[in-house]
């Protein structure tokens, strides 16, 4: 049978509905509670006492007795019981009985209880009914066993509220505790008196007040993110209708703006007829966990996409992670290589010294980096620069191991393609220049004699203009082969073969072979590459150390002179040197020309100054024409004059152009990323116009450079435009399309070149020196600049004079219509243009 326990009701009900009067009092002797029996005894209201002595119905000459008695009491718990007089509210004297018992409040301050019985009428009456005395002592003394009876439980039901009360105090402290840990809240809504109560750690995640809160559905929405706010709403309206839980994440915002983000669980309280009546769960502040699951999102996102490979493994090298770029390098799908050990696809020639290396770096809590070979799904290697590290837990206990690698295969190659283009010549295979000439200084300097050959394909520029460049390599390519079969058959020691330029071969044989270059034209002669059956021939001409040089300038001019005097001799012809050739001096001090020029190209001694051209209208400089200077090896500036018109005749005028070119739109581009905007005009010899591979040149390096096309411009001279037309259009056409501009130099010259205006579509001419030279007093010189600049004008071409000497000159040539100036009057040629602007470059 189960025990029954009263609830707080019961004992409220029993505690005021007793007729045994009933008080509490604290340490200081105030009334904490009395209660209707106790009140009624005195004749007092319960406002009347509760704060007051009880000494207020005590006789006065008892008050120290009592007041001693009740702080004993409350001391140490000495049982008080008997029969007692007090004072009514009136004044009268009454006899009472009276117990009390001692308890301890939630606060642990003692109290006392103290049961009351008035007996007052019960001793009046003994005395006018003497004859009833013993009967009513016999029903005194049996009311009084029953009222112990019922102090005896009071008692005992006092001693347990406060126990409880205790203990429910603890519980709740404990709860709010484990709230705030978790940052987890509880809530109730009372339905249909639309009623919430919130916990204290409810509040704290709402930031809100707890007594102005107005508790109710409305006001609880309106803390939550106007974005969240409708989903929230018609959530709660779903689960009160469906009678079902939900879990849902959103936002709240506090009223200083600051954001959170919740997760709200909820469950519906129905009645007996299914009827929702409560509405409760529990809100939860997740918002440091949404924010690292955030970071993580991030950070797995940022390992997955990276470029480079990362692996994970544990502190056994098993492989946990694996990002995309691993399976594209590897071939390995993440499936395929997690739980594998790290070494399935290492190199099989990788050796145990290596991976030792690796791995006591890494196992002693240190990082290693470094180049490996790996091995690929298919078998293929491939190389990586790796850095692997320990990750270690806060002990120091390594538990992971973190790889991040990059793919260098690529790399690598370029490496070695780029290596292998310092040395060798890409087309042939052969030795490139400035290795061929530096195998010659090693050999120079052993003293041991050998032969020089130079050998050169007559006519390959034609070759590369009739049948196209593809089999100008091919007929090039076959050469070699051809010289490489004879060189090898005649030489019992080890040669070297190279490529001294575009047509210019440099074969070094260990020993003096007299027949050998004969040998080498024949075979050459019956040569036929392609469907076209394309022939020649080559000139050699052939040198020996130490009989004709003892350094490599010298044997080189030697060669020089010995080819010039093969091809001198109808071409497919080999001549050795000798000192008694013809004519030595002339062609020593020619060639001696050619090799400066070579030197100067190898070398980067070509320079670019800038001559300023003036706009007539504005009298401001509107572009500058680029000249080209040749720096000799002792710092000296060699004008154009004097090495010009041999690099046309040894075919290198175009290696010229290139350098000239290339660092003029280089310059271009740096100075506008400077923010200094200045056009560049170059010039072009009448060859490159046939030259394919140089308009593919140029338009890469405008390209590329990052320079303005609008401000490139391109010279050609009319004779060069007006040889090969088509050419000239197309490869005008061509750069145009970029946006460069094109001026015709030398305009005027025979006065045959207005018909081809029309086509060649130029943004300027250059009107000749020969027609300003005597302007001023030349009548015929001025109609025909007038002529040229009204004809430009017409055509919607700028025209240019050049050579413009003195004020005179620049104010006729104005009348005349033209538009632009050039000569010593506005500006010698210049190392700079900033000079010329007055420009200082920061």
């Amino acid at each position: 049978m189960t025990a029954f326990t009263p609830d707080s009701k019961i004992l409220n009900d029993i505690f005021n509905n007793t007729p045994v009067g009933m008080c509490i009092t604290n340490g200081n002797g105030l009334y904490d509670f009395v209660n209707r029996a106790y009140c009624r005894i005195y004749g007092y209201e319960a406002e009347e006492l509760i704060g007051r002595s009880f000494l207020t119905v005590v006789p006065e000459d008892q008050h120290k007795l009592l007041e001693d008695l009740h702080n004993d009491f409350l001391k140490n718990g000495v049982e008080v019981h008997g029969e007692w007089e007090v004072v009514d509210k009136k004044g009268r004297v009454l006899s009472i009985i009276a117990d009390a018992l001692r308890v301890f409040g939630s606060d642990g301050n003692a109290r006392k209880v103290t049961f009351v019985i008035d007996i007052t009428e019960l001793k009046s009456t003994a005395e006018k009914l003497q004859e009833s005395k013993d009967f009513l002592t016999r029903k005194v003394s049996e009311k009084t066993s029953e009222l112990n009876e019922i102090i005896d439980h009071l008692k005992n039901q006092v001693e347990q509220l406060y126990r409880t009360e205790s203990k429910l105090l603890n519980i709740r402290k404990n709860l709010q505790d484990a709230q705030r840990l978790a940052r987890l809240g509880s809530w109730e809504w009372i339905i249909e008196q639309n009623r919430i109560e919130w916990s204290d750690e409810t509040f704290r995640i709402f930031g809100l007040d707890p007594d102005l809160f107005e508790a109710t559905l409305e006001a609880y929405l309106q803390s939550v993110h106007p974005d969240d706010r409708q989903m929230l709403s018609s959530l709660i309206e779903k689960t009160l209708k469906e009678k079902e839980s939900y879990t849902i994440e959103h936002r709240v915002v506090h009223s200083d703006g600051t954001e959170l983000t919740v997760q709200g669980m909820g469950q519906v309280e129905v009645d007996e007829s299914g009827k929702p009546v409560r509405f409760y769960g529990t809100v939860q502040d997740i918002t440091d966990k949404v924010e690292t699951d955030r970071q993580i999102r991030r950070l797995t996102r940022v390992l997955q996409e990276s470029s480079s490979i990362i692996i994970i493994t544990d502190a056994d090298r098993v492989i946990e992670y694996v990002n995309s770029r691993f399976e594209e390098v590897t071939g390995y799908r993440p499936d395929q290589a997690i739980g594998q050990k790290a070494y399935l696809f290492t190199s099989y020639d990788r050796t145990r010294s290596d991976s030792l290396e690796i791995w006591n770096t890494i196992s002693t809590g240190n990082s290693w980096r470094g180049r490996f070979k790996n091995r690929r799904m298919n078998g293929e290697y491939f190389w990586v620069e790796a850095t692997i590290s320990p990750i270690q837990d806060e002990t120091g206990k390594i538990t992971n191991y973190l790889a991040i690698e990059d793919d260098i295969t690529s790399m690598l190659k370029a490496e070695e393609q780029a290596k292998y283009l310092t040395t060798f010549d890409k087309t042939t295979g052969l030795y490139n220049r400035s290795s061929i000439i530096g195998i010659l200084e090693k050999k120079i300097v052993k003293k041991s004699p050998f032969s020089l050959l130079m050998i050169d394909i007559d006519d390959f520029r034609l070759i590369n203009e009739n049948y196209g460049l593809r089999v100008g390599d091919l007929y090039l390519q076959a050469v070699v082969k051809t010289v490489k079969g004879i060189a090898e058959n005649c030489c019992s020691g080890k040669y070297h073969f190279g490529r001294l330029g575009e047509d210019d071969l440099l074969l070094i044989l260990p020993e003096i072979h007299k027949e050998i270059g004969n040998e080498i034209n024949s075979a050459v002669e019956t040569l036929r590459v392609g469907t076209e059956s394309v022939e020649s021939t080559v000139s050699i001409g052939v040198a020996g150390f130490p009989e004709e040089g003892e350094e490599v300038k010298d044997l080189l001019t030697k060669l020089d002179i010995a080819l010039y005097r093969a091809k001198e001799k109808g071409k497919n012809q080999c001549h050795h040197y000798t000192s008694d050739d013809d004519r030595l001096s002339e062609i020593h001090t020619r060639f001696s020309l050619r090799r400066r020029i070579l030197d100067a190209l190898e070398e980067d001694r070509f320079v670019i100054w800038f001559q300023p051209i003036l706009n007539l209208e504005s009298n401001q400089v509107h572009h500058f024409e680029v000249l080209v200077r040749m720096k000799e090896k002792d710092g000296s500036i060699a004008l154009p004059g004097s090495f010009i018109p041999a690099a046309e005749s040894f075919g290198l005028v175009g290696s010229i152009d290139r350098i000239v070119a290339q660092k003029a739109i280089a310059y271009q581009a740096f100075l506008a990323g400077k923010g200094i905007h200045i056009s560049l005009s170059m010039n072009l010899s009448g060859k490159d116009l046939a030259d394919e591979k140089l308009l593919g040149f140029l338009k890469n390096e405008v390209q590329e450079s990052g320079a303005d096309p609008e401000k490139i411009v391109f010279e050609i001279t009319e004779t060069a435009a007006i040889e090969d037309l088509p050419r000239a259009v197309e490869f005008i056409a061509n750069l145009k399309e970029l946006g460069c501009k094109f001026s015709l130099d030398d305009f005027g010259v025979g006065f045959t070149s207005f018909v081809y205006l029309r086509d060649l579509k130029v943004d300027f001419i250059k009107i000749d020196g020969a027609f300003v030279r005597s302007l001023s007093r030349n009548k015929d010189d001025r109609t025909i600049v007038k002529a040229v600049s009204l004809v430009a004008r017409d055509m919607g071409i700028k025209s240019i004079a050049e050579f413009v000497q003195t004020e005179a000159d620049k104010k006729i040539l104005k009348d005349l219509g033209v538009d632009f100036v050039q000569g010593y009057l506005i500006g010698k040629p210049d190392p700079s243009p900033l000079n010329v602007l007055g420009i200082e470059l920061v």
